[in-house]
């Protein structure tokens, strides 16, 4: 279990959002799917996982968690049906604390 799964939750200073600009524009064929996506630190690395499909990945670095992220999304738009964002409105961090036996 991570230590962000043990502690119930994610603090602020452990994430920080990147939200692009551009929503459902085509240029020259190409269509342009605006995501939104979380960035935080795990242990070494930085996981990237981006709020409107369940599609996460890590690196050793910010930039490389987002890169890898944009890489394992343009495989899962792939094949994707064409309604398969599902648009998170206003996503905010929140702890949620848990007791287990």
């Amino acid at each position: 279990m991570s230590s962000a799964q043990e502690s119930g939750g994610l603090r602020s200073d452990q994430c920080s959002s990147w939200w692009t600009e551009i929503a459902g524009v085509s240029f020259d064929g190409m269509q342009v799917i605006d995501v939104q996506t979380v960035v935080f630190r795990e242990g070494e690395h930085f996981v990237a996982q981006c709020l409107d499909v369940d599609v996460s990945s890590f690196g050793d670095s910010e930039d490389d968690a987002l890169a890898n992220l944009r890489e394992a999304l343009e495989l899962y738009f792939e094949d994707a049906p064409a309604d398969a964002v599902a648009k998170v409105e206003g996503p905010e961090v929140r702890r949620l604390t848990l007791e287990r036996a």
